[in-house]
C-alpha cells in the first residue's frame, strides 16, 4: 500500500528501539557522550577524602611508587595506587616534597604523600580516568546482554537503571569502586563470551585475568575467582562437557594462584602476613561490638581495657559509633604493647573471633542486620529539593525488585529448578543470571560477615543489578508469551469421524 496510510502502517511501533537495533554502536556512542559530557559538567576535578580508606591512603602507595619504593601501606592492595602513579607521571606530578597526611585503619603511623597529588591538573586526570571507567562499565553491561539474548529494550532499562544507581559510587571521589567494578564487569562479560561464542581461548583467559584484578583493587574479592571456579563447574560442564569444565577451572585457577597468590607470598615475605589485607583483625570490630564481653575468658585483662574504648565512643557523640573501636584498640596495642600493625590486627583478629565462638547466638542477627542494611538504598543527599524523595523512591523500587526477583529465581532453583539450570537445553541467559547473583551475594555475605554492610561498600557490584533486572523480566515475558500462545492444531484434530 502506497501513500501515508501504508507508511503509518508500516511504521515501527517503538522508534527508539528500532534505531537502537539498526544502529547499535552509533546509538551507544549518542549515549555514552550524553552521560561523559553531562557528569564532567557536573565535576571539575576529583576530591580526596579523609586521612585514610577513601583518597589519601591510595595517594600513599602512590607517592611510594613515584619515588621508587615499595608501597608501605597494607590495608589495601596496591593496583589502584599503581594507576595513579601512571597518571601522576603523565601529570608531572613531583614526589620530592611530601607530608605525612594518610593513615591506615588503626594504624598510629602516617604515610607520606606526594604535595603534587592535591593539585588541580592531577585530580582532573583522575575524574576524567573514572568517567571512562564508569562509561565502560555501562558499555560492558550492554554486551553483557547482547550475549545473553536480551533485546534493545532490555539493554535500555538496563542503561537507565544504571545511570539511576551509579552516582553510588561517585565518579568525583578518589576511591578504587569504580575501578573494581569495571574490572568485575570486564570479567563477567568475557566469561558470558566464552560460554556463547564457541569457547574462544581469548576471552577465557581476560575473563581470569580480569576476576584476578580486581582482587587485587578490592581485597574483598580475593576470594571470588575461587568461589565463581567452584560454583559454575558443574553447569559448565553439564552445558559444554567436561573437557570444557575443566579448562575452564584450569584457566580461573592459574591465574588466581599467579597473581593473588603471588601479592599474598609478596606480602607474608615483607609485611609477614598472607593475603591482601591486613586490617582483618580491628575491622572485624565492627561486628563484635555489642559483644566484646563474650572474650572476657580467654582475655580477662583487656577486655575491660576495649569494652572502656568502645562506651567512651558510644558516650562522646551520643550514637552507635562504638562499632569503631578496633581503631582506639589497634592503635593501644602499638603504643601499650609494642606491638607492629600487622600483628595488632592479628591479635585483634584472634580476639574477635573468641568473642563470636562464645557469642555464636548474638553474631547471625548482627550479620542479618547488615545484610538489610546492604540491600538498602544509600540517601541522595546531593540532589537537592524535592528530587531527593522521589529519587530516593526510585532507587528504593529497584532495588525491591532486584531483592524480590533474586529471592525468586533462588527459591525456584532450591525446589527443584536446580536441574533444569544443570541441564544443556537450557538458554544460556538462566546461568549467566546464576553466576550474575552468585557475584552479588558473594560481595554482600563478606561484607557483612566481615564489616557493617553500608550500601557504600556495595559500590563494586552496583553493575550487576542493571544485569539482573532485565535477564529476569526477558524471562519472564517469555513463560508468560509460551503460556498464552495458541497451539497450532494438527491434521488429526481436522478429521472427521466417519
Amino acid at each position: 500500500m502506497d501513500g501515508p496510510r501504508g507508511m503509518a502502517h508500516n511504521a515501527n511501533p517503538r522508534p527508539l528501539a528500532g534505531l537502537f537495533s539498526k544502529h547499535p554502536r552509533l546509538s551507544g556512542l549518542a549515549i555514552s557522550a550524553v552521560v561523559f559530557l553531562s557528569l564532567a559538567a557536573a565535576f571539575d576535578h576529583a576530591v580526596v577524602e579523609g586521612p585514610g580508606d577513601r583518597g589519601k591512603l591510595h595517594l600513599a602507595v602512590t607517592t611510594a611508587l613515584l619515588s621508587g619504593r615499595p608501597s608501605p601501606v597494607t590495608q589495601r592492595p596496591p593496583l589502584y595506587g599503581a594507576i595513579l602513579a601512571v597518571i601522576a607521571r603523565a601529570a608531572g606530578v613531583s614526589p620530592r616534597e611530601q607530608r605525612l597526611d594518610a593513615r591506615e585503619y588503626g594504624n598510629a603511623q602516617s604515610f607520606p604523600v606526594a604535595l603534587g597529588l592535591y593539585s588541580r591538573n592531577f585530580l582532573r586526570l583522575v575524574l576524567w580516568f573514572q568517567l571512562l571507567l564508569l562509561i565502560g562499565t555501562g558499555w560492558l553491561v550492554a554486551f553483557t546482554l547482547r550475549f545473553a539474548g536480551v533485546g534493545p529494550a532490555g539493554i535500555l532499562l538496563a542503561l537507565a537503571v544504571l545511570a539511576l544507581i551509579a552516582p553510588e559510587a561517585p565518579v568525583n571521589v578518589l576511591f578504587d569502586s569504580l575501578l573494581t567494578a569495571f574490572l568485575l564487569a570486564l570479567g563477567f562479560c568475557a566469561w558470558i563470551a566464552w560460554l556463547v561464542s564457541g569457547q574462544r581461548t581469548g576471552a577465557l583467559l581476560l575473563a581470569a585475568i580480569a576476576w584476578s584484578l580486581a582482587a587485587l583493587s578490592h581485597a574483598v574479592f580475593q576470594l571470588l575467582p575461587l568461589f565463581l571456579m567452584v560454583l559454575l563447574y558443574i553447569p559448565v560442564s553439564r552445558r559444554l562437557g567436561g573437557r570444557q569444565g575443566r579448562r575452564m577451572a584450569f584457566t580461573i585457577l592459574l591465574f588466581w594462584l599467579v597473581m593473588v597468590g603471588g601479592m599474598s607470598a609478596y606480602n607474608l615475605k615483607r609485611h609477614q602476613f598472607f593475603g591482601l589485607s591486613s586490617v582483618m583483625g580491628s575491622g572485624l570490630g565492627t561486628k563484635t561490638w555489642p559483644f566484646i564481653e563474650r572474650a572476657a575468658p580467654s582475655y580477662p585483662d583487656l577486655t575491660p581495657v576495649f569494652l572502656a574504648m568502645r562506651d567512651e565512643l558510644l558516650i562522646k557523640y551520643y550514637e552507635h559509633t562504638g562499632v569503631y573501636w578496633g581503631d582506639s584498640a589497634c592503635q593501644w596495642l602499638m603504643r601499650e604493647r609494642g606491638m607492629s600493625y600487622v600483628s595488632a590486627n592479628k591479635f585483634l583478629l584472634r580476639f574477635n573471633l573468641n568473642a563470636i565462638r562464645h557469642g555464636n547466638e548474638v553474631y547471625p542477627p548482627e550479620v542479618l542486620q547488615s545484610l538489610v542494611l546492604f540491600m538498602l538504598p544509600a540517601f541522595p543527599y546531593q540532589i537537592p529539593g524535592p528530587l531527593r524523595i522521589a529519587d530516593y523512591l526510585a532507587k528504593a523500587l529497584v532495588f525491591l525488585v532486584f531483592a524480590g526477583g533474586c529471592a525468586y529465581r533462588i527459591l525456584g532453583w532450591a525446589m527443584g529448578r536446580g536441574r533444569k539450570l544443570l541441564s544443556p537445553a537450557q538458554p544460556a541467559s538462566e546461568l549467566v543470571l546464576a553466576a550474575a547473583i552468585a557475584i552479588f551475594i558473594y560481595a554482600a555475605l563478606v561484607v557483612c560477615a566481615a564489616d557493617m554492610g553500608k550500601p557504600g561498600q556495595r559500590a563494586p557490584v552496583l553493575f550487576i543489578i542493571p544485569v539482573v533486572l532485565p535477564l529476569i523480566l526477558s524471562q519472564r515475558k517469555r513463560k508468560i508469551r509460551n503460556r498464552t500462545r495458541i497451539p497450532t492444531p494438527t491434521a488429526a484434530e481436522f478429521t472427521v469421524e466417519k
